[in-house]
């Protein structure tokens, strides 16, 4: 198995200096599953809820931090239609965004356009995705 850095929290949540760089085991991707290598990712109010052990993660998510990101396609799982590997995309999960790999479903990826950065790609993936940032749970 390879591994990866991750952002990840002592003791399971705490303050930000609970927050350390670590290295964990890079996640695989599953049937309808894209591995995306991490450009950038955003930073929300969930996020901070979950640090502070006040939102757990979904059932089934990572226990890493971060649910918006931008990077590149890096690896295809089984029955993957949608995407190529090298495409550039954002989108959003329901945790582990804070690492250098994430797994996603393909229906929730985007295409990056051209003229949105990549840390301006990571800000927008749950508004536009759930429609205003509704509630989102992965499937």
């Amino acid at each position: 198995m390879s591994t990866m850095r991750a952002v990840l929290i002592k003791d399971g949540k705490g303050p930000i200096e609970n927050l350390y760089v670590g290295h964990i085991e890079r996640p695989v991707p599953k049937e309808g599953q894209v591995l995306v290598k991490i450009t950038a990712f955003g930073l929300n109010g969930m996020d901070l809820a979950q640090r502070e052990g006040m939102y757990p993660p979904p059932p089934g998510t990572s226990h890493i931090l971060g649910v918006e990101f931008s990077g590149i396609v890096h690896q295809l799982g089984p029955g993957v239609t949608k995407w190529f590997l090298g495409d550039e995309v954002y989108g959003l999960v329901g945790g582990g965004a804070y690492a250098e790999y994430v797994v996603c479903n393909q229906g929730l990826l985007i295409k990056k356009p051209a003229s949105l950065s990549w840390v301006e790609a990571a800000s927008i993936p749950e508004n536009y995705i759930t429609g205003a940032g509704g509630d989102f749970m992965p499937g």
